[in-house]
């Protein structure tokens, strides 16, 4: 299910592969020498042998034509106003800084109240009023029309309709957010490979509300998913899970910015092995940014500070209690550190072993059949039959492929009409409303009170 993208045994138990491994590791230290000696400055963490190096690997982008899209963020403050006459303002984020890009599994973490959510619902467009400072796509300031366009925000609560079954739930997405060009056979096709990769095909005729809670998780991301977009926020979404589905649920986030996306989550108190599947952490206490930077850079970066976190101590939990103060004061420390987020000195491309072992351990119990196997869907699921048709004709000839039709917006700035929405939407309804069973018992009164009055 998980591609590996390492080479080495992360955790092999062959000398073989021992000895290649400790020669690999001493060949990187060798050259970081090596760097150092030459006058280049070193980074911090450098000296982890443990690391695997990771070759720059080549992204399968999802919509090619698209692209990547890197989000940045700079001097982004936010207040609000409070008080009997809201003549007092509390400033929640202070002029923090940041760069989330693409193919990467990002996390912001912090304890309640330091303004996590906030600034996840200013990078979805959610807020707007009393925000400072400048939001940048690909270096260029941010088009809030044309990014929401191509971002999606998911939940923390899934807002699914409960008596609806999964496949008409992926019906109604799919008539309200593709484009009336796209055909119906084409609609059902990306909505059955869709609920194939996701592991939602058997129950496609379940309805919403006797889901489990990763299946569930599972239909808000694949509704998602039907107008591929290239941004996707997660608030929380391993709330409420247990361990098992945490980690099938934050490898398929993988497997998704794997393929190009950029995918941002607020999550609260990871376990360790969950918290190595991320690829960046942006850390925020008191609406200071205190840390952005790799996972594995994290102890190395809080050791420079002067904190050490014990062994058999969670890293996550241990960077929480630090924001929190249980340790003492040292926000400001950190926050000069980090630059306020404009450091970027520990962001590493590189895996460590914990992390595959993750991996791997998530592999191990869906072949085990302890999970649902769960993969992003290929990236033909997202074009269309004429548009194959149209490619393979082109290319007899000479010519370039044909424009693909957008699949999430339109030249009013919707998918479609507006008497077409109202239909898909009354339709829904009326099918809710059908399947509604106190609808029914107050129908069945009412027919019994006039029944007795009439007689």
């Amino acid at each position: 299910m998980v591609s590996r993208e390492c080479g080495g045994g992360g955790g092999s138990a062959s000398s073989t592969s021992g000895r290649a491994l400790y020669t690999k590791n001493k060949n990187v230290k060798r050259a970081v020498d090596g760097l150092v000696g030459s006058g280049k400055k070193k980074r911090p963490d450098s000296q982890q042998v443990e690391l695997l190096n990771v070759e720059s690997r080549p992204r399968s982008l999802v919509a090619p034509s698209n692209g990547e899209i890197h989000i940045g963020f700079r001097k982004l403050s936010y207040s609000v106003r409070e008080g009997i006459f809201r003549n007092r303002r509390r400033r929640l984020l202070k002029d923090i800084n940041g760069d989330f890009h693409a193919g990467e599994l990002t996390a912001i973490m912090g304890p309640s109240g330091s303004g996590k959510s906030t600034l996840m619902n200013i990078l979805a467009g959610y807020i707007n009023r009393e925000v400072k400072g400048k939001l940048f796509v690909n270096d260029i300031e941010r088009e809030e029309d044309g990014f929401r366009k191509k971002s999606c925000y998911i939940m923390q609560d899934d807002n699914l309709q409960p008596l609806l079954t999964v496949m008409e739930a992926m019906y109604v997405a799919a008539n309200l957010n593709l484009s009336a060009a796209v055909q119906t056979k084409d609609k059902r096709k990306r909505i059955v490979e869709i609920l194939e990769a996701l592991g939602l095909w058997d129950c496609r005729k379940v309805k919403t509300k006797n889901l489990s809670g990763g299946q569930r998780k599972r239909l808000s991301i694949a509704l998602e998913l039907l107008k591929n977009p290239q941004v996707m926020f997660f608030d929380e979404p391993t709330s409420g899970l247990d361990s098992s589905t945490t980690k099938q649920c934050v490898s398929l986030l993988k497997q998704l910015a794997q393929e190009g996306k950029t995918v941002i989550c607020t999550i609260h108190q990871p376990s360790a092995s969950v918290f190595e599947m991320f690829d960046h952490l942006y850390a925020i206490s008191d609406g200071r940014c205190i840390y952005q930077g790799s996972i594995k850079g994290l102890i190395p970066y809080l050791e420079e500070c002067g904190l050490q976190c014990p062994s058999y101590h969670n890293p996550a939990d241990y960077l929480l209690e630090v924001a929190n103060g249980e340790y003492g004061s040292h926000t400001e420390h950190l926050m000069g550190k980090s630059e306020n987020g404009l450091c970027t000195d520990w962001r590493k491309n590189q895996r460590d072993t914990m992390q595959i072992q993750s991996l791997e351990h998530v592999e191990k119990m869906v072949q085990s059949g302890l999970l649902t196997p769960v993969k992003v869907p290929s990236s033909n699921v997202f074009r269309f039959s004429w548009y194959n048709t149209a490619t393979q004709d082109a290319a007899s000839v000479g010519a370039p492929p044909p424009p693909e039709i957008p699949t999430s917006h339109c030249d009013n700035n919707y998918s479609t009409s507006f008497f077409y929405q109202l239909y898909v939407l009354l339709k829904r309804t009326f099918l809710v409303l059908g399947r509604e069973k106190y609808l029914h018992l107050l129908a069945d009164h009412f027919t019994r009170h006039a029944f007795t009055i009439q007689y």
